[in-house]
This record gives structure tokens, C-alpha cells and sequence, in this order.
């Protein structure tokens, strides 16, 4: 969207609301939203997986008012199988924390670091990767079994 085509609205908080995330932001949110999970639940936190935050902006409650901005912060338990999806306010409160079942986790950066490092780390799987077409995935299994493996599509 072109500059001149932004409402007055966007134009009024394009500095504030809709700024790009601050370092400082990320940190207290993220701070916030792991320790929000670890109070909930049993899991230790070397378990779970902070996936990167973002922007949640909301749209304000009457017209005219200011958007209110949030950082999202998910969080995947790897041991009950769930996300939290949790939105932070600026000052580092927890606004929202809801529970979404793990039923199609999204793949993260590090598994795949991970993933790659196991098969560098194997020495008959070593020499695939230095094949063109051969890259490392994580995949659901089908059927009922449960978990998530490595695939060298």
C-alpha cells in the first residue's frame, strides 16, 4: 500500500501502534508469556518452545480511539501437547493466554537446525544432505500415531 493510500487512522498511529517491535518489547513479552506457562503447567521449560513474536494489533472498542498494541508470543509444550497463545501488553501483562491443541504444530528455525545437526551427526545419513535435492523436513505422522518426525524428502 502506497503511503497517500493509508487511512487517517493508520497515518495518525503509524509511529506508536503499528511501529515495529523494540528489542525491549520482545524481551519483557516473551519473559511475561514463559512464565505465565510454566505457572500453568507442569512442564519444564527446557520442554518448551518460544516460538518468534509478533505484532497483535486490536482495533479499538469505539471509533476514534487508539488500536491497542500487543506482542503475541506462542508457545509450543512439547509435553502436553499444546500451544499457548499468549498476547502481552507493552508494560509486559498477560492480556490474553488461550490453549490451542498441538494438532498441526508449525515447523520453527531451530527444529530444523536441530534436525540438520542429528543427520551431520549420523555417518551414514551425513553424505544425503550434500545431495541437491535432498533437504530435511519435519512431518506429522499419519494415522494415530502420534509426535512429529524428520523426513529426507
Amino acid at each position: 500500500m502506497a503511503k497517500n493510500d493509508a487511512s487517517a487512522i493508520t497515518k495518525r498511529y503509524a509511529r506508536s501502534v503499528l511501529a515495529p517491535l523494540r528489542v525491549n518489547e520482545l524481551r519483557r513479552a516473551v519473559k511475561a508469556a514463559t512464565a505465565a506457562v510454566v505457572g500453568d503447567a507442569a512442564t519444564p521449560v527446557e520442554r518448551l518452545r518460544v516460538h518468534p513474536p509478533g505484532l497483535r494489533v486490536e482495533k479499538p472498542a469505539r471509533r476514534g480511539d487508539a488500536p491497542r498494541r500487543y506482542v503475541r508470543v506462542l508457545i509450543r509444550d512439547r509435553d502436553q501437547r499444546l500451544f499457548h497463545d499468549i498476547s502481552v501488553d507493552t508494560s509486559g501483562g498477560i492480556v490474553e493466554h488461550l490453549r490451542v491443541e498441538d494438532k498441526r504444530p508449525p515447523v520453527m528455525e531451530e527444529e530444523l537446525r536441530e534436525a540438520n545437526d542429528l543427520i551431520r551427526g549420523d555417518k551414514q545419513l551425513r553424505p544425503l544432505l550434500r545431495r541437491r535435492r535432498v533437504e530435511v523436513e519435519v512431518i506429522s505422522p499419519a494415522g494415530e500415531r502420534s509426535g512429529r518426525r524428520i523426513a529426507l524428502p
